[in-house]
């Protein structure tokens, strides 16, 4: 998990080289995680949620949230 997180640190350091703020979160796995992200970023008022998959997930847990 710690090589994920690792990633999506690079990630969010080239959005921001290009001035983008980004608000990250964890790393969620179960729908209850999906759903309190996406609430966080509602009270950040973000103006953008970007999705980066890190595995194939045939449950399509985040979907519903």
């Amino acid at each position: 998990m710690e090589n994920l997180k690792l990633f999506c640190d690079e990630v969010a350091a080239e959005f921001e080289k290009c001035g983008v703020e980004v608000v990250k979160s964890e790393v969620c796995t179960e729908d209850y995680q999906f759903e309190k992200e996406i609430k966080a970023y509602e009270d950040a008022n973000c103006d953008a949620i970007v999705t980066l998959h890190l595995a194939y997930s045939p449950g399509l847990n985040s979907e519903k949230a």
